[in-house]
């Protein structure tokens, strides 16, 4: 089973192949969750482990806006995994 950074690296890598730029605050938002929770297998991201994530986050000092992203991309992620091509993922 493939692992929550594999798929950020996939979804990075078609965002590149259609010419969409990884803007600063996403670039670092994409690290800190693949440093965070990328070794956890995908299916392993349950309800509880991503709020203990903003948690944690907002502990450190992160607004709602910040913490609301990194949450949003974490929903694109998967979300962009189900589109793909299951040998990519």
């Amino acid at each position: 089973m493939r692992s929550f950074a594999d798929l950020i690296d996939v979804h990075i890598e078609d965002m590149s192949d259609v010419g969409k730029i990884l803007r600063r605050s996403k670039s670092y938002s994409l690290r800190l969750l693949k440093a965070r929770l990328g070794q956890h297998p995908f299916h392993e991201l349950t309800r509880q482990r991503i709020v203990d994530y903003g948690r944690e986050r907002s502990r450190e000092g992160a607004g709602p806006a910040t913490v609301g992203a990194e949450i949003s991309y974490v929903k694109t992620i998967l979300t962009h995994s189900g589109g793909v091509k299951s040998e990519r993922v």
